[in-house]
């Protein structure tokens, strides 16, 4: 598959995760994700995590370029946009914040 196909599904991550983002705060999954009615979510994740996932991202979108997989780079614009919005959906529902100012 061209690059430059594969590269059209990076955006398909990145709205997979705001949708999973804005489904998570409309529901109200979890009260540590929203605790006031109109509340945005709080940042939880750190630089350290932030860069690591940042790396990921970019490991993942060269593998996902290499092999043609589209899989792969949808993961990699996902896992983009959590290092962008310093928030994770997976830590909201655990309760786990590695960001030290919200």
């Amino acid at each position: 598959m061209p690059t430059l196909l594969l590269l059209s599904y990076l955006p398909l991550g990145v709205f997979v995760a705001i949708l999973q983002r804005h489904i998570m705060r409309k529901v109200k999954w979890s009260q540590r994700v929203i605790k006031q009615p109109g509340e945005v979510t709080h940042k939880n994740i750190g630089l350290p995590d932030r860069l690591l996932r940042l790396t990921i991202a970019i490991v993942v979108l060269v593998y996902g370029l290499w092999v043609g997989s589209e899989l792969a780079v949808v993961i990699a614009g996902y896992t983009f946009y959590e290092a962008l919005a310093k928030w994770c959906g997976l830590y909201a529902l655990v309760g786990r914040n590695t960001c030290p100012i919200n």
